[in-house]
């Protein structure tokens, strides 16, 4: 790739793409911003774009006393290339202990989010010396090699991805493009303030690696496709790990087998359990809690239920498998609740609405005259089985059926007056009884 940029080379790069439906570029008013709006005007009248809606976006943080200045300066900018533009304001004040960086980074990319059409791209201007400063942060900051492979030049974002298409090229670059078409841009003064981390590495230490190491942003910027490779390789081998152990498996997504996990190495049990959880939208765990989950959860003796968590994960051991879930929420099992079996019934804490259709299906109708009550396990009550003939607690049925202990006191109880009929085990099945007047044969 030449080291000047040209909107030419934009062209070529996003026609890498399949041609998308909806371009959202990003604009802050700033240099690499200004350059990337600049170069996309000049060839968004190429066929290539022909089809596709065409957009602009500024983020109004209300942090700065020049914000409205800002804004307006975007619009009139939009204007002149006949570009459509929309303003959206948001606040990024920081919430608990996130900083004022990561709370307007998460505000923007929400209205990203939310502007972006199905199967569209957002472009923004990140460059070459972004990522570098990038990967040096992340070092510093002790991230896995997901972290260290720093921004990919396109990936999955919202309803389409997000592309970067000025990443192989240097600031200096843009900057020498700006010069060439006399663009004009602001400089936000926070950009000065050493109180940032990327502030402090952009001003105070990539100078001075620069004139100890020719090319060094280059050669920085260049070890994270390295770290992108070896990461992708095992992303390869997680999903392969991952397709074995859950092969022909009755059990859901949700759980992995112990003696499985114990053949694999323990790089290779790590790299599998971040992809698993990945998968399952949960937070990653750090390097400490995935020792927690080697150290307590995979050597529990079998009569144990140990519980390793951090924010938003608990992980779990039940019957020689591992159970991982976002938190569990405090749950009332004193409530009662009653049932028409005409209509579903919606219950708090519960994923989905109680289906009658499910009863139906069973056989199970209502006499007249009799009540129908949705509760919860208290302890102590009793279930015979359709076509088992025999009585047992519903402790012993939930052994049996190897339902979790964290799950039994969460399952709705299907009661006919006083009488205990059902157990919905899940949306899709449920344990009955074998009672002659409340079944049709």
């Amino acid at each position: 790739m030449p080291a000047a940029f040209q909107a030419e080379f934009l062209l070529r790069r996003l026609q890498q793409q399949p041609p998308a439906p909806h371009y959202l570029l990003a604009l802050s008013g700033g240099l690499d911003s200004v350059v990337l709006l600049h170069a996309f005007a000049q060839i968004c009248h190429d066929p290539f774009f022909k089809s596709a809606n065409l957009q602009v976006i500024h983020v109004h943080h209300g942090l700065q006393s020049e914000a409205d200045l800002w804004a307006q300066g975007c619009q009139n900018r939009c204007e002149t290339l006949a570009m459509p533009c929309v303003i959206e304001r948001v606040n990024a004040q920081p919430q608990g202990k996130e900083g004022v960086e990561a709370a307007a980074r998460e505000a923007r990319y929400r209205v990203f989010a939310q502007h972006l059409q199905a199967g569209g791209l957002l472009l923004t201007a990140h460059h070459q010396d972004d990522q570098a400063e990038t990967l040096l942060l992340r070092l510093l900051r002790g991230s896995g090699l997901s972290g260290l492979a720093a921004m990919a030049e396109c990936r999955t974002f919202a309803q389409g991805h997000l592309v970067r298409p000025l990443l192989t090229y240097s600031r200096a670059a843009v900057l020498a493009y700006a010069q060439r078409h006399s663009l004009s841009w602001w400089e936000d003064p926070s950009n000065q303030s050493l109180d940032y981390d990327r502030n402090y590495l952009r001003h105070q230490i990539m100078p001075r690696l620069s004139e100890r190491w020719l090319g060094a942003v280059k050669t920085l910027a260049r070890a994270t496709e390295r770290v992108a490779e070896s990461n992708a390789l095992l992303q390869e081998v997680a999903v392969e790990d991952l397709a074995k152990l859950q092969h022909n498996s009755s059990y859901g997504k949700e759980s992995l087998p112990v003696v499985a996990l114990h053949q694999l190495s323990l790089p290779r049990l790590n790299n599998l359990l971040r992809y698993w959880l990945a998968q399952l939208n949960l937070p990653t765990p750090s390097h400490a809690q995935l020792q927690r989950v080697s150290a307590e959860l995979l050597v529990a003796a079998q009569d144990r239920q140990p519980l390793v968590h951090w924010p938003g994960v608990e992980l779990r051991r039940f019957d020689g498998r591992i159970y991982a879930m976002p938190p569990l929420q405090k749950w009332d099992a004193s409530r009662r609740y009653p049932w028409d079996l005409q209509h579903p019934l919606s219950i708090e804490g519960l994923p989905e609405p109680l289906q009658p259709e499910l009863l139906r299906e069973l056989g199970l109708v209502l006499p007249r005259g009799v009540s129908v009550t949705v509760a919860f396990r208290q302890g102590g009550e009793v279930l015979r089985l359709a076509g088992r003939g025999v009585s047992k607690p519903l402790k012993k049925w939930f052994q049996e059926a190897k339902i979790p202990p964290w799950q039994r006191e969460r399952l709705p109880l299907i009661y006919f007056e006083d009488q205990l009929v059902a157990v919905m085990i899940s949306m899709e099945s449920m344990l009955s009884c074998d009672y002659d007047c409340f079944f049709q044969r």
